[in-house]
């Protein structure tokens, strides 16, 4: 049976797709590898290097630690704050994919030690590189942060601050408990404000007119670094949607650690497998991490009444702990393992 011009059409736009996604083998970054090696050499032969160190993304950071470490004979640390290949969020086909893998794992083959984020990514990365030492440093937030302090708005406020993953993270959970709350008037819908920042997504606000929530539910688009903290500052909870993925572990964005120098309650959805995050956010004292409609629903209700109360949301955010996050303790422990490599190569 002939085909018909659309599946023609759409038999040519994957062809095309598939051709595309190998033009800029591995990514953008490749067409500084060699500008940045020139300069890298040139730093070499001018100083006394002793280490190198690169921190993925994007790729041609690891390529260029990988090329001079094996010219030099420089002890290398391959850093890893999101995975490559291993990446939830991957979006080139399954053939790219094993070719990439492949070279990650060629390129990575010369590298003396490896760090990244959580013990789950490292149980990933064990997989592929299980002969290289490797070794977690949680990321961390800035300490300049914590100097200004704003008051929480006088609603009962939940901001939403960056990016979200269609089919990754959920915040349907969220507007279906909101919906019931208000629609059983447990919760009066003008006390309440949610507020994103970031991509306004199509799905997401059809998700929220879904919901006959759009009176409640503002969204700001994209704003500066400094707007965005003082949204975080000024909420009266914080959300944070995990991935919904139960293979997935180990998986803590940035925007975790941002939260936890706000100095306001973290709502944190998601699964019973993210054992990393509520470990982090019971030892800080800085939220929760809810794993049902119903647990969610409970902390609604108890943080609304509580609010309705006192005109505040209370926050128990442990300082000691917080302070174990900062970019200072970050650097702190890179530093152990710079000072570690160094003593073994001399």
């Amino acid at each position: 049976m002939p085909c018909s011009s659309v599946e023609k059409k759409n038999r040519f736009q994957r062809i095309i797709i598939r051709c595309t996604e190998f033009l800029s083998f591995p990514d953008f970054s490749s067409y500084w590898v060699k500008p940045a090696i020139k300069q890298a050499e040139k730093l070499i032969m001018e100083q006394k290097i002793d280490l190198i160190f690169s921190t993925y993304g994007p790729s041609g950071c690891h390529i260029v630690g990988s090329y001079l470490s094996q010219k030099y004979k420089i002890p290398w640390i391959a850093d890893y704050r999101d995975l490559w290949c291993d990446n939830p969020v991957y979006s080139y086909s399954k053939a790219r994919k094993k070719i990439e893998s492949s070279y990650e794992e060629k390129i990575l083959f010369s590298s003396d030690y490896i760090t990244t984020v959580s013990k789950p990514l490292i149980n990933q990365l064990k997989k592929r590189f299980n002969d290289k030492p490797i070794e977690s440093i949680p990321n961390g937030f800035d300490e300049r942060i914590l100097l200004n302090i704003s008051k929480p708005e006088n609603f009962f406020s939940i901001v939403y601050t960056g990016r979200l993953y269609q089919g990754k993270q959920d915040p349907e959970p969220l507007f279906h408990v909101l919906s019931r709350l208000i629609k059983n008037r447990d919760i009066s819908a003008s006390d309440i404000r949610i507020y994103f920042y970031g991509d306004n997504d199509l799905w997401l606000i059809q998700m929220v007119n879904d919901y006959h929530l759009q009176d409640i539910v503002s969204f700001y688009g994209h704003v500066n670094r400094a707007d965005a903290l003082y949204a975080q500052k000024t909420a009266q909870i914080l959300l944070l949607l995990t991935w919904n993925d139960p293979e997935q572990e180990g998986i803590i964005t940035g925007k975790v650690y941002e939260y936890l120098a706000s100095g306001r309650p973290i709502l944190a959805i998601g699964h019973n497998n993210e054992k990393d995050l509520k470990y982090l956010l019971e030892k800080t004292g800085t939220g929760v991490h809810v794993t049902s409609n119903e647990l969610l629903e409970k902390y609604l209700f108890n943080t609304y009444k509580e609010f309705i109360s006192c005109g505040l949301v209370s926050y128990s955010g442990q300082e000691k702990e917080i302070m174990k996050y900062s970019h200072y303790e970050m650097t702190r422990n890179f530093v152990r393992i710079f000072s570690k490599i160094e003593r073994e190569n001399t």
